[in-house]
């Protein structure tokens, strides 16, 4: 049996990690006994990790305005925190820790990201988050193995963020742009599975999950119309306004430019985590 923390009691991410490994668990043998905290109220602190096997750190600053809370309030969330949780686990001999970090340390602009792309974080989010990556990886040894995972833009059920406006603005729309793009993206249940595979082979490093599919904005928004069995055109012709209307609005490059990792990025030995496909994920997400 292995003991898990999980640091991020009402992460969405968190919730999902906690029901999908009990999952495995049957009557007459628990594979996985988790216990989830809370870091921003600081019950993080009072917990004895040296009970545990495996801690996850879900917890973060993200989804609020920059321009409101700072840098200071980045900083002390994303890196000053989560590197004390590191040490701590550490010192308690805990054998594996893995850090959920973000795209974002690529930067805003990303567009097609390889093995070669050098990370250029813009937001304080990715820039906190890329600080801690490097002074955590640090701390690994023989008995204290790292993992370090950079989603893109995960979604599901009742997930927050850019899907679910997405789906909120299909709903009011008769008409969309037809613009081919590429999006990594990952569902809630393909990245469970990822991190379940690293807690079962305790594989380090840093780590690029997404679907195996990478999707266009308008084959997404044209999926997403039809489980709300909603009408909606694909208009072609709109490139031109769309190129020149993402050189001022970043939310325009957010829906309709390229950010993507390269599939090979994504693809490791031992660990087939694409476990829903796009159409069915998309599914059980609206």
């Amino acid at each position: 049996m292995k003991k898990i923390l999980i640091v991020g009691k009402n992460s969405y991410i968190g919730n999902h990690l906690e029901s999908y490994l009990e999952g495995f668990n049957q009557a007459d043998q628990v594979e996985y006994e988790v216990v989830k905290v809370s870091a921003s109220n600081g019950e993080w602190k009072a917990v004895d990790y040296a009970d545990y096997d495996i801690v996850v750190l879900l917890s973060g600053l993200v989804h609020k305005k920059e321009s409101v809370y700072g840098y200071e309030a980045y900083y002390k969330v994303n890196y000053e925190m989560a590197v004390e949780i590191a040490r701590k686990a550490k010192e308690s001999n805990v054998s594996q820790f893995i850090f959920t970090s973000t795209m974002a340390v690529f930067g805003d602009h990303a567009t097609r990201i390889t093995q070669e792309t050098k990370e250029q974080p813009t937001t304080f989010y990715g820039k906190t988050k890329l600080m801690a990556e490097q002074t955590i990886l640090e701390m690994e040894d023989d008995a204290f193995k790292v993992s370090v995972v950079r989603p893109p833009m995960v979604y599901g059920k009742g997930c927050k963020g850019n899907f679910p406006r997405l789906a909120s603005l299909v709903k009011k729309l008769l008409l969309f742009p037809r613009v081919q793009n590429k999006r990594s993206m990952i569902h809630i249940d393909n990245l469970c599975e990822f991190l379940h595979l690293l807690i079962e082979t305790k594989k380090t490093g840093v780590f690029h999950p997404q679907n195996k599919e990478l999707v266009s904005t308008c084959e997404l928004v044209s999926e997403i119309s039809k489980q709300q069995n909603k009408k909606l055109y694909l208009v072609p012709g709109f490139s031109w306004v769309i190129k020149l209307g993402m050189k001022y609005v970043r939310s325009m490059h957010k829906v309709f430019g390229d950010c993507y990792y390269e599939q090979e990025m994504s693809q490791y030995v031992g660990m087939d985590y694409w476990i829903i496909d796009e159409i069915e994920s998309v599914k059980k997400s609206v």
